[in-house]
């Protein structure tokens, strides 16, 4: 088991939730398809089918800006992007919040992106 690795099943997930965590940015990982993972929720599978990113949470590769993916009933890869890189060897708080059609992010209280998505 790697550190700071947390695997457990939740039986009957919401389709409406909240997700808080502080993440600490410590260095930046390098490649064209080196995607940071942090949390990685799915009933199955990596992508791109639904219930396989409820959500995914990575760092964009060669940066710490945060790409957030939402799957709904239309598309198992709902995009919902952090425009901004976050500040290496700083505490920033995110919360991911999805109700009904509308899915944000917010990075240290202030919202960060928001889009549109389908039913789930």
């Amino acid at each position: 088991s790697e550190e700071n690795e947390y695997v457990n099943i939740i039986a009957s997930p919401p389709t409406d939730y909240v997700l808080r965590f502080v993440i600490r940015p410590l260095g930046i990982i390098t490649g064209s398809w080196a995607w940071g993972s942090i949390i990685h929720f799915t009933t199955g599978g990596s992508c791109c089918g639904y219930g396989q990113r409820v959500p995914a949470i990575w760092f964009h590769p060669g940066t710490t800006k945060l790409e957030i993916n939402i799957d709904d009933s239309l598309n198992g890869q709902r995009q919902c992007a952090v425009p901004y890189e976050l500040t290496l060897n700083k505490k920033h708080a995110i919360e991911v919040r999805v109700y009904g059609t509308k899915s944000s992010v917010y990075v240290n209280g202030e919202l960060a992106s928001q889009k549109t998505i389908g039913t789930r």
